[in-house]
């Protein structure tokens, strides 16, 4: 049997009863992860509604954030309960966090689960209160071999030269 064509995104997203919302609220977890990764504070707070956590968080998470070497935020499954306009969102997310050598440079790297209620208001999904549930950590002595080249090849390599496929294709 022949393999039977993707359906774009769009359309299937559309399809499912609550598919738009879902991919709302997806997205502003994936806006969520790039604001902590880049210690960007508007962006963080505009994730959550302002009568909501974020000004202690943002006021927080920021300066730890910009004071470490490196962070890394990923989502893993994501569970999403809607109930019209709200919804009980649970997240995986693994955290990568790279301390700086005045705090001892440590590792660490946690997994846990955000566990979120999202509410739409005009037409918008935010979080609108969010409890963080550790599941494991790995605390770990600074790392050797570090660099910012990948896989160990020359740093100021040109631009591209990694890329197999053509400019502007999403396929292989």
């Amino acid at each position: 049997m022949a393999p039977r064509p993707m359906a774009w995104p769009d359309r299937a997203i559309e399809a499912e009863p609550g598919g738009c919302d879902r991919l709302k609220i997806r997205e502003c977890l994936m806006r969520y992860c790039r604001a902590l990764d880049c210690a960007d504070s508007h962006v963080l707070a505009s994730c959550y509604w302002p009568d909501g956590p974020a000004a202690a968080f943002v006021e927080q998470a920021v300066p730890a954030l910009r004071a470490m070497r490196r962070a890394l935020h990923k989502i893993g499954n994501v569970l999403i309960e809607l109930d019209g306009e709200e919804a009980r969102v649970e997240s995986f997310v693994v955290a990568y966090h790279s301390l700086p050598d005045s705090l001892g440079g440590a590792e660490a790297v946690v997994g846990g689960r955000w566990i979120d209620r999202f509410e739409k208001r005009a037409g918008v999904w935010r979080i609108a209160s969010r409890r963080f549930q550790l599941d494991w950590c790995r605390n770990v002595a600074p790392g050797e071999g570090w660099s910012e080249a990948l896989y160990g090849l020359p740093a100021g390599m040109p631009a591209g030269a990694m890329a197999m496929r053509a400019a502007g294709s999403l396929s292989a």
